[in-house]
């Protein structure tokens, strides 16, 4: 009974680097499905209040609650971000350039893609705005700087 109490506690006690590969694929699909379910709640939200509750917005474009961009966000935060989590301020401030850099390059490949369609338009001047790289770089510090570090 000790040694299976023991074996549990030695579990749970693995940073990241130390999980089987299973394991590690299994834990970014399920980051990369909950990053892309939130980023459409976050859309849904957001177009319904500042559509004053009136219409059914029906955003990101996919049939299911999802968003690809957030998605990819997530993939693209935790390949850069990583090595950095041991830094909360280094963490959020490349988190906040990552996901600039990926909204930009993202709102100039549809607008050139597509004759001129803006998804989003951040105050009539651009496709990068500071809060929103703000707000997604917090949420990118987040859970990279509670991940163990050994």
């Amino acid at each position: 009974m000790e040694e299976k109490e023991e074996t549990t506690k030695k579990a749970t006690k693995k940073s990241f680097s130390e999980l089987e590969r299973y394991q590690k694929i299994g834990i970014i699909l399920l980051m990369v499905v909950i990053s892309g379910a939130t980023g459409w709640i976050w859309e849904f939200l957001l177009a319904e209040f500042e559509g004053g509750f009136q219409h059914f917005y029906l955003t990101g474009g996919n049939i299911l609650p999802w968003m690809n961009i957030y998605a990819y966000g997530a993939l693209l935060i935790l390949a850069v971000c990583y090595r950095f989590r041991k830094s909360p301020l280094k963490v959020f401030l490349t988190g906040a350039l990552v996901t600039g850099t990926l909204e930009l390059i993202s709102g100039w490949l549809v607008y050139t893609i597509g004759n001129g369609t803006r998804y989003w338009n951040y105050y009539e001047n651009g496709m990068v705005g500071a809060p929103s790289a703000a707000s997604f770089a917090q949420l990118a510090s987040s859970p990279l700087v509670s991940v163990p570090c050994s």
